[in-house]
């Protein structure tokens, strides 16, 4: 019995991160065609950080935090991309400027993930117009 392989054309996308000396820490994809991953990114960010500032006074359980930033950004890309990206470097961990190391990275990412997004949509506009004009 022989095996056939095909090989498919998902429109995944690849990001690398690398650290401030260049070094690559992590690879991750993601697929540009689901035109709202950004803005569920987002939201599903401000919904988990609304939830733990609602718990004024309270000190925060930093294990649980980490693992919900975790399973967050598993959700947002569907695939083990805590495993990856946090594998070196809690999401937790305190930036330069302040910020989570999770923030710096949604920030980072969004506007590659947003242009990503807007070439794929121009070329499926463009693709479309041969058919409608």
């Amino acid at each position: 019995m022989s095996v056939r392989e095909l090989q498919l054309d998902t429109g995944l996308e690849e990001i690398q991160f690398r650290d401030e000396l260049g070094r690559l820490l992590a690879t991750v994809w993601f697929n540009p065609t689901d035109m709202g991953i950004a803005s569920r990114a987002r939201a599903e960010m401000e919904a988990l950080e609304k939830r733990w500032k609602d718990k004024k006074g309270e000190e925060p359980d930093l294990a649980v935090l980490e693992q919900e930033v975790r399973t967050l950004f598993d959700k947002i890309f569907a695939c083990p991309f805590s495993e990856t990206v946090f594998e070196n470097i809690s999401p937790l961990a305190l930036m330069e400027d302040g910020r989570c190391f999770y923030e710096s990275l949604l920030d980072a990412m969004l506007p590659v993930m947003e242009q990503c997004i807007r070439e794929k949509a121009q070329k499926s506009h463009e693709h479309l117009q041969k058919y409608l004009s």
